[in-house]
């Protein structure tokens, strides 16, 4: 029964808003506190969209007719493929992500490293920024980040996905300086006729 026309009924409104947003920002850290505290202990907090993947409300389990499209994806771009190709191709498919969208060569970029794919997890990679808005924010260093091994079953094995990773930033680098190696993706290996790429030695 307050009267928002007077000043004690403006008043009023303000002192109760007030007191329910700093209810909210209570609640969001301790919600926070809470997953954070789970991810020290190498608890997954599941629920996030994977292409190749369904949370069963305890863990990821694998998607079959998607894993294949992901063991796909890697294979084309071992084999010199661009993403924004492999894209294409899957358009062309009429294939699109877990969210129903087209396969942009951002989505097979953001596919190519996500460590998810191995069977291991980076946790807390976004960070909500604002317990009003619900802003999230990527995580650059300004909060741990938690890797955790062997948290469900791996569609690509680690070493392959380690020489995506090295193909990736070998690729990114030279971009970046303007060199491209003169006949790299040029060369074909002998045995299995896959493009070969210079990368840095590790």
């Amino acid at each position: 029964h307050l009267n928002s026309m007077s000043g004690e009924g403006e008043l009023m409104l303000t002192i109760l808003a007030s007191f329910a947003q700093e209810e909210s920002r209570s609640i969001s850290d301790n919600v926070k506190w809470g997953i954070r505290k789970g991810f020290k202990r190498g608890r997954v907090n599941g629920g996030t969209a994977i292409y190749g993947y369904r949370w069963n409300g305890e863990e990821y389990v694998i998607e079959p007719d998607e894993a294949t499209i992901v063991k796909q994806i890697f294979a084309d771009f071992l084999n010199g493929m661009s993403p924004r190709k492999i894209g294409q191709q899957l358009v062309e498919r009429k294939l699109n992500t877990v969210r129903g969208i087209d396969f942009y060569a951002d989505a097979i970029r953001r596919m190519l490293r996500n460590v998810t794919y191995t069977g291991n997890m980076l946790l807390q990679k976004t960070y909500v920024t604002d317990a009003i808005s619900k802003k999230s924010k990527k995580n650059n260093g300004e909060l741990p980040r938690y890797h955790v091994e062997d948290t469900h079953k791996a569609i690509i094995d680690k070493e392959t996905f380690d020489i995506v990773q090295r193909i990736r930033d070998g690729r990114r680098r030279l971009t970046f300086m303007g060199e491209m190696p003169i006949l790299s993706g040029m060369i074909y290996c002998a045995d299995c006729g896959c493009k070969m790429y210079q990368v840095r030695a590790r």
